[in-house]
């Protein structure tokens, strides 16, 4: 058996049952939004995460000790992705200097199968 394999299983066993981002979030999106225009949000997280534990049990950590550019490119776009969510975070004002109804939508289930695989941990 890979050691591979035991530790991404006792990694998964442990991130299913212990609250996270995606769990905030969710209950963040759950309240403001309701529970049926959180679904997609839901979903995407039902199936983003257990994808991403696939991929890396199929082999992901052999290609990157194979292709270590891959992972040092992922790790910057990871960090140049946060930045630019921190810089749109910090300029885009208030809501309520905006002109009208402001358009305020739920994550979708796209968004969130993308968001682990952007984390630069």
């Amino acid at each position: 058996m890979h050691p591979e394999i035991l530790s991404i299983t006792l990694f998964g066993i442990v991130a299913a049952f212990t609250p996270g981002p995606n769990n905030f979030v969710a209950f963040y999106s759950g309240f403001n939004f309701g529970i049926k225009r959180t679904l997609p949000h839901i979903i995407g997280v039902t199936f983003g995460f257990p994808f991403l534990l696939l991929c890396v049990a199929l082999g992901l950590v052999n290609v990157f000790k194979l292709y270590p550019l891959i992972q040092l490119i992922l790790k910057y776009l990871g960090t140049i992705f946060l930045i630019y969510l921190a810089y749109k975070i910090s300029f885009s004002g208030s809501q309520s200097k905006r002109k009208g109804k402001p358009k305020v939508t739920p994550i979708i289930c796209g968004s969130v199968l993308l968001i682990p695989k952007l984390k630069p941990e």
